[in-house]
């Protein structure tokens, strides 16, 4: 079903709608009102990041295009800061495969979509202010970690790593222990499979999230703030020491 595009827009009806339905209203109404919907949504998730600790300074622009495929975050577009969405990838991979197997989802839901672009957006946001104030990459002599890439962004395992367990919290019950365990080590072995960027870094980052989730207290949205809390330490700051056990269980 199409979306509305002059409905108010929430929470939860961006839980309601998926990445296909906007093809719907392209079909009808025409890319650019599919763009200023999703341009009008990112500011509702905008909202519902902050109510998470995560203060997005201003959300990137948006170009939809439905003759790719899939979404991707680029920093560094020509028209600047972007959301590039196109059409559903198909089938569902890793974690999402996992989440359909046990009924929590048939497709991710615009706010899970939204919400992982504005992680990553967030994440360069902390990148940025790293290196605003350091001139190289942290680490020490016990780690031959790359927290950051050539291009000033974060590794992609680690963005991953926060990106996919906070979709895990938009889609299922993150308080689930096995739940956790299951979904982090299925994106893994896919990552693994792909090989496009360092698995046991994304593990690292996840199973650090997942155990702060596990040892806090409060209903959903109290636990994953305090799992999330390493985010900015990590991120803006460089503070390895922070993956130090999970990176040693790894490579135990």
């Amino acid at each position: 079903m199409a979306v509305d595009t002059s409905t108010e827009i929430t929470t939860d009806y961006l839980r309601s709608k998926i990445h296909a339905d906007l093809l719907e209203t392209a079909d009808s109404e025409g890319a650019e009102a599919v763009e200023t919907f999703l341009e009008s949504s990112l500011s509702v998730v905008r909202s519902f990041l902050i109510e998470h600790d995560k203060h997005i300074i201003e959300p990137p622009g948006v170009i939809f295009d439905p003759n790719v495929s899939g979404v991707e975050y680029d920093p560094y577009h020509r028209r600047g800061e972007r959301l590039l969405f196109g059409g559903p990838r198909g089938i569902l991979r890793g974690g999402y495969q996992f989440l359909s197997h046990r009924d929590y989802l048939t497709s991710p839901s615009l706010l899970t979509i939204l919400s992982k672009g504005l992680l990553h957006a967030y994440n360069q946001q902390l990148v940025f202010e790293y290196f605003d104030s350091h001139s190289s990459q942290p680490g020490d002599d016990s780690s031959s970690v790359q927290l950051y890439d050539d291009h000033m962004m974060l590794a992609p395992g680690a963005d991953e790593g926060f990106a996919q367990m906070f979709c895990l919290y938009t889609e299922a019950d993150i308080t689930d222990t096995s739940l956790r365990e299951g979904y982090i080590d299925e994106w893994a072995s896919w990552y693994d499979r792909r090989g496009e960027f360092d698995a046991d870094l994304f593990r690292a980052v996840a199973y650090t999230v997942s155990n702060r989730v596990e040892a806090a207290s409060g209903d959903a949205r109290e636990r994953v703030v305090e799992g999330f809390a390493i985010q900015e330490p990590l991120v803006r700051d460089g503070q390895l020491s922070m993956l130090h056990k999970q990176l040693n269980a790894v490579d135990g």
